[in-house]
């Protein structure tokens, strides 16, 4: 990724040294993530139990909305009197709040299980210890209690993303001061920060009777893909010779997360969108 980064740069460079029409800017913009609710459905069997133990999952997730920020810099070439393109370099940082709630049902020999519960936290829209161990079949042996002492507490599901990437549209002089542009982008991930609840059930998984929630900060990047391709709508505004009102909407095509499941969710998957509003100024 970052060598074809560096190549898509130097060939951005050496396109807009050798055009004198070109004119460079810097940009400074804030964001507003509007996330798309999910629907997933998947089936559990767990080997460690004999059949029939299979347990049905269904998921319902919505994200909250939150602001962030970003910065561009680059250059818009004019290629006729109506068209010209903007390449440039972006750092963007994007935040939200996952909300999930799950049901969880299924036979095993011994008893029926059910479960119905809310669960914040990025990526994972289930409890998936839930499936394991004697989490998995309370049965009344597992009782949750209260944690006096949790840190980060209704801040699990908060999730920060920082990218950078290169981002080239296409603009139309819809009229004499309003520009309208189309544009692909790909970025990488260069920080991911968010707050996972943990249950924590005393004496181990298999021997404790007494389990308490916790919220973690996580700043692993491994349940996210670190490479991110995306298209963008634009409006430009010029309020003045070298200022302009820049509105956008991006929608990442791959998806936010990978799959790291236990269990194979079939439905929505999640997809970065966000709104921006900036302002731009050309220096020359």
């Amino acid at each position: 990724m970052k060598y074809l980064l560096s190549l898509m740069l130097l060939t951005f460079f050496f396109t807009i040294s050798s055009n004198s029409q070109v004119r460079y800017f810097v940009q400074a913009q804030g964001n507003l993530s509007l996330l798309a609710k999910m629907k997933n459905k998947g089936e559990y069997v767990n080997p460690l139990l004999s059949s029939p133990n299979i347990t049905y999952i269904h998921t319902s997730t919505s994200f909250d909305k939150r602001v962030g920020t970003g910065v561009k810099g680059g250059a818009s070439i004019p290629i006729s009197s109506k068209l010209s393109i903007d390449a440039m370099v972006n750092v963007d940082w994007v935040n939200y709040r996952q909300k999930n709630n799950y049901e969880m049902w299924g036979n095993t020999e011994t008893q029926h299980t059910y479960t119905q519960a809310t669960y914040n936290n990025a990526g994972q829209t289930f409890r998936q210890n839930m499936l394991t161990g004697v989490s998995f079949v309370f049965g009344g042996d597992v009782t949750f209690i209260p944690n006096p002492d949790m840190e980060y507490k209704d801040k699990d599901g908060n999730t920060s993303l920082i990218t950078a990437g290169i981002n080239g549209s296409l603009n139309y002089k819809l009229l004499p001061k309003t520009k309208i542009g189309l544009g692909v982008g790909a970025s990488t991930l260069l920080f991911a920060q968010t707050f996972r609840e943990r249950i924590i059930i005393s004496g181990g998984e298999m021997s404790g009777n007494e389990a308490y929630t916790t919220i973690e900060k996580d700043k692993s990047k491994d349940g996210f893909n670190k490479l991110i391709f995306w298209g963008n709508l634009s409006i430009e505004q010029q309020l003045t010779n070298k200022m302009s009102v820049i509105g956008g909407f991006v929608q990442q095509f791959n998806t936010l997360y990978k799959q790291y499941s236990v269990v194979d969710m079939k439905g929505d998957k999640a997809r970065m969108r966000y709104l921006s509003l900036g302002l731009r100024y050309y220096l020359n």
